[in-house]
């Protein structure tokens, strides 16, 4: 259980190893609980994922399906454990300047490419992060920015 601001709340995500329909049975067994009706939804181009939200005892409950893209999807892998360790590094003074802006940092290995991303606590802190990279344009609360390095940079604004 996780708590984010004063309500409690559970979150249930399926293992994608499990068929799709095994998956939406556990989900309509939760929604069953909360007496409420499970939203079925595209995912993907021709996959569909189903989710419920509801209170029970207080407690926010949200269970979805894991619609995971098929491996025969997936693009072959060409990123390296060596080319996230050369990223990290690459990163570094970068992320020394913007350090006091920033509440976390994470480098993703994306398989086929690497991304940085940045979470901070309000928008003067996002401007700061942001300072002197070649900005696109802004996404809900996240903006996004090319690094000195190349890689893309999201930077969310997160509520604590």
């Amino acid at each position: 259980m996780c708590e984010l601001g004063e309500q409690p709340f559970v979150r249930l995500h399926t293992p994608h190893q499990l068929a799709v329909a095994d998956q939406r049975s556990a989900v309509d067994r939760v929604a069953a609980v909360l007496g409420e009706v499970p939203l079925l939804q595209p995912v993907f181009t021709g996959r569909h994922g189903a989710s419920v939200r509801g209170v029970r005892e207080g407690v926010e409950i949200v269970a979805v399906t894991n619609a995971a893209i098929p491996d025969s999807v997936l693009p072959q892998r060409t990123t390296t454990t060596h080319g996230t360790i050369a990223v990290l590094r690459a990163v570094v003074p970068w992320a020394c300047n913007v350090e006091a802006h920033v509440h976390t940092l994470a480098v993703h290995d994306l398989s086929t490419r690497y991304s940085v991303a940045v979470d901070v606590t309000d928008g003067e802190a996002a401007e700061a992060v942001l300072a002197g990279l070649v900005r696109d344009k802004p996404r809900g609360r996240a903006r996004r920015a090319l690094l000195p390095t190349g890689h893309s940079l999201t930077v969310r604004v997160i509520s604590l």
